[in-house]
């Protein structure tokens, strides 16, 4: 698990720098998607309500069909001014440049044709009756900035009615133009103030920035929406704000309007097209509209027809009027929930982005890959909620491409990681245990590596120690390294074999002798069952095996099996360069004595008492003593298993003699009890009847003071 943070961690270190360096020199398409998801998030959130004193009058289908086709004279422009002026309407801002003389005024045509009139009334100038009705009504003209191209026989500036307060050693972006186009001088120079209406859309077309603020040759100048708030709240002063010697935004009558470097609010748009009222530009003219609809609110005179092609998009829609974004703005204003989106936020995004990655490589490093991939999905949901809460809750925007992709990178990154770990763990579990354990618990590992753990560790199993009786004999009698080493080999293999179907753990071969165990490394229901009927199955299999032996080396063999049931210490040991996973403990100890007890009681497969408490399956089991072996102090009860089932017939009757003598022998009675021995040994002469007779018959003529049934052995 170390190894697996570590390496996650470098990981994480090395996927954050490479984000870092991203984040610094971010593509230009990167910029777009992000842009675009955070447009998303602004379709999720919905429309919001406006402040309520911000309409449109719309140059819309019906008004041109009305009123005829685009442009109007200016006579007819007037009577709308004039109409709102009447309604009480507070501020008007035109969303429109009148930059050359109106061809329907009689004066203009008079003018053109060079004719002379005399004895007339002075012919109507549409031009000077516009400029007229605006000096007289709270009207802000517009114009718009050429950002490319000079102007030719360029016009004086705009009049300016703000006083700016800045400062010319502080550092900005402020957008520089390099031509104007203004309204006619009869419109442009009646007018008590004035605006830029330009709007400009991000490289994917989309409006989400507007400047409030543009500056030629050292003078700044306002836009027309940031004009008409000024004017509505009665503000001369505009004060630029700067931090740390860099511009970051204006403030208007105690209000601080967060800019970025090049003045462009960040609009925090209200919903989709029509979510401010629209007021028919023909209703105003004809003066059959609400005037409640108008009154002390700041109205806007722009168009909503396609074919006057101030259609914009916006991240609510693609075909929005250019006027509603101004009306945007101007609510941002007057309702102070602004979105900003500026260079102090740098620290906030990069320690998001290395946060989630670190996270990302834990969750994965730490959790099974199930639980790591919905715990990522948690942590995802979690930090577009983060995001979202910043964006429309605190208004700070934070960059949401980058700590995503730092998810989905890190998350590759980690998968990739994890499959390499879990290859080398499945190599390492095949190398640990193709030859200890059967394929289909090999199988089972592999499906789940993480649940093994090669750390030593408590746990009970049940060990198995088996051994050749005579087996010194055997070497003398074969004579041969060649044929000692066949024989073990024909006898060992179906004993593995047998241990390995009932799922058991081959540690290792001792000479002549097998350890094993089960319940490691993976947990076995039953486990001490399995043990037994291993043993059992093996006894059973080498009767079959020593007629073969017998044909082939002239003799066959026989074995003794020992079992004990604890809490073993189970793991990963050995040396730093060589190692095994093993078994050591107590357990094992004790295991290793009771097959060493099977000759001196003439049985095969001894099991101990705590064995025998973990069974479940039926056995015919016949109890032989308490003994207490060599280096333990605690004396344990040892059982003989003679097979599957009940007893029967005969062998019923012989087991329950026995346990009439052997409990008569343990209550001190030895000579009721050497009876009884003595007609099993007639019956049976068994090295086990053997060993009771001579102990009662010791015991009768050598008396113990305080017998407890319990035999000590002095030797292993």
């Amino acid at each position: 698990m170390k190894k697996r943070l570590m390496t996650h961690g470098l990981a994480s270190l090395i996927v954050s720098i490479v984000l870092v360096y991203l984040y610094y020199n971010v593509p230009d398409g990167l910029q777009s998607l992000d842009n675009r998801l955070r447009d998303s998030m602004f379709q999720l959130r919905g429309p919001i309500e406006t402040t309520g004193k911000v309409a449109i009058v719309d140059i819309d289908e019906r008004s041109l069909r009305e009123l005829g086709q685009w442009p109007w004279g200016r006579r007819d422009i007037a009577q709308i001014l004039y109409q709102l002026t009447l309604a009480g309407a507070s501020v008007i801002g035109l969303d429109m440049v009148f930059a050359e003389e109106d061809k329907r005024s009689d004066a203009y045509i008079i003018k053109k044709k060079n004719w002379t009139v005399e004895g007339l009334k002075e012919p109507e100038d549409y031009d000077a009756i516009m400029g007229d009705m605006v000096s007289q009504t709270p009207t802000v003209v517009g114009y718009t900035w050429d950002m490319f191209n000079a102007t030719p026989n360029e016009k004086n500036r705009p009049q300016m009615t703000a006083n700016i307060q800045y400062k010319a050693d502080m550092f900005d972006k402020i957008l520089e133009p390099k031509g104007i186009t203004l309204n006619t001088a009869k419109i442009q120079d009646n007018a008590y103030s004035s605006g830029f209406f330009n709007n400009i859309s991000d490289e994917d077309g989309i409006i989400r920035q507007v400047p409030l603020l543009m500056k030629e040759e050292g003078f700044y100048f306002t836009s027309l929406a940031f004009e008409m708030y000024r004017l509505y709240k009665e503000q001369v002063d505009i004060r630029l704000m700067y931090e740390e010697g860099i511009f970051v935004g204006a403030e208007v009558n105690n209000t601080h309007i967060p800019l970025n470097k090049a003045a462009q609010l960040f609009v925090n748009f209200r919903g989709p097209t029509n979510t401010f009222p629209y007021i028919p530009a023909i209703d105003i003219y004809n003066g059959t509209f609400d005037t409640s609809l108008v009154k002390g609110k700041l109205i806007l005179l722009g168009t909503s027809a396609i074919g006057l092609k101030d259609i914009r998009a916006t991240p609510f829609d693609t075909s929005y009027p250019g006027v509603e974004v101004h009306a945007n703005v101007i609510d941002n204003l007057l309702k102070k929930d602004f979105i900003s989106m500026s260079d102090n936020s740098r620290g906030h995004e990069l320690l998001l982005i290395v946060l989630v990655v670190f996270l990302v490589g834990l969750l994965t490093a730490t959790l099974p890959a199930s639980w790591g991939l919905a715990a990522i999905a948690v942590l995802s949901y979690g930090l577009f909620e983060y995001i979202y809460y910043y964006l429309f809750t605190e208004g700070t925007v934070l960059n949401i491409l980058f700590p995503f992709i730092g998810v989905i990178l890190m998350t590759i990154v980690s998968l990739l990681l994890s499959y390499i770990f879990e290859s080398r763990t499945k190599d390492l579990i095949k190398a640990k245990f193709s030859q200890k354990v059967s394929k289909d618990v090999v199988d089972e590992l592999l499906k789940n590596p993480d649940a093994v753990n090669f750390a030593a560790m408590d746990k009970e199993i049940t060990v198995f120690f088996s051994d050749v009786r005579s087996f010194t004999e055997i070497s003398e009698r074969l004579g041969s390294a060649e044929k000692l080493i066949s024989l073990m080999n024909d006898y060992m293999t179906p004993m593995v074999d047998i241990i390995m179907q009932k799922r058991g753990t081959v540690d290792k071969f001792i000479g002549d002798a097998i350890m094993a165990y089960w319940n490691a490394p993976k947990d076995l229901e039953g486990h001490q069952d399995l043990a037994v009927q291993s043993s059992l199955d093996q006894l059973k299999t080498l009767e079959a095996l020593n007629s073969t032996l017998e044909e082939t080396y002239g003799f066959g063999i026989d074995i003794g099996i020992g079992l004990n049931t604890g809490q073993a210490v189970v793991g990963e040991m050995g040396s730093q360069g060589r190692s095994d996973y093993t078994a050591i403990g107590d357990p094992v100890n004790l295991a290793s004595r009771l097959e060493g007890l099977c000759k001196p009681y003439g049985v095969r497969l001894i099991i101990s008492e705590f064995t025998k408490a973990g069974l479940k399956e039926e056995y015919i089991i016949r109890p032989l003593d308490l003994v207490r072996v060599k280096g333990k102090e605690l004396p344990v009860a040892i059982y003989e298993v003679l097979g599957y089932g009940q007893a029967e017939g005969a062998l019923k009757d012989e087991l329950e003699v026995y346990d009439s003598a052997l409990k008569l022998y343990r209550e001190a009675n030895f000579s009721k009890a050497l009876e009884l021995f003595s007609v099993l040994k007639e019956q049976n002469n068994s090295k086990l009847h053997q060993t009771y007779v001579e102990r009662c018959e010791h015991f009768i003529e050598n008396p113990p003071e305080h017998f407890d049934g319990v035999f000590t052995f002095t030797t292993k």
